[in-house]
């Protein structure tokens, strides 16, 4: 199941960069996260792991981050393991006449998820749940980065 949103911020994308591609900052814009923490050493490349809790359905979940691709300053990705919803995502910047846009993309891995084939059915309002929070996350970033 896939989502994606996107929006543009009123800084150049190298501010943009160096803040979403340091995970100790996700607490700081993605709903529900919490004591971002990186679990492994050396440069950070694919491979590099942050653990964090992530609050969902009122629970407190163990999640890993896994970086899976990195190419400064425009795209990384990452699969989320553990939790409620194990997903990849994928961030995209591009520059915009002195703006950045933000592309984010969240592909939830339907197959390890608890409620199987009623999930399928509920596939619409899975998709718009996803797309909300991803706009939510990104206005909640905006704001953050143009206020600094």
């Amino acid at each position: 199941m896939r989502g994606a949103a996107s929006i543009k911020v009123n800084k150049p994308i190298e501010e943009v960069w160096e803040f979403i591609s340091d995970m100790s900052n996700s607490d700081q814009w993605l709903d529900g996260v919490s004591e971002p923490v990186l679990a492994t050493e050396g440069e950070f490349a694919p491979g590099s792991t942050f653990n964090c809790k992530y609050r969902f359905d009122n629970k407190s979940h163990d999640v890993s981050y896994v970086l899976t691709s990195f190419d400064p300053p425009k795209k990384f990705g990452y699969r989320v393991k553990g939790g409620p919803h194990p997903a990849y995502n994928f961030v995209e910047l591009k520059s915009e006449k002195g703006l950045t846009k933000i592309n984010h993309v969240m592909e939830m891995d339907i197959s390890q998820l608890s409620i199987g084939v009623v999930f399928l059915g509920l596939g619409p309002f899975v998709r718009l749940s996803i797309m909300m929070k991803l706009r939510k996350d990104l206005k909640r970033l905006k704001a953050l980065l143009e206020a600094a």
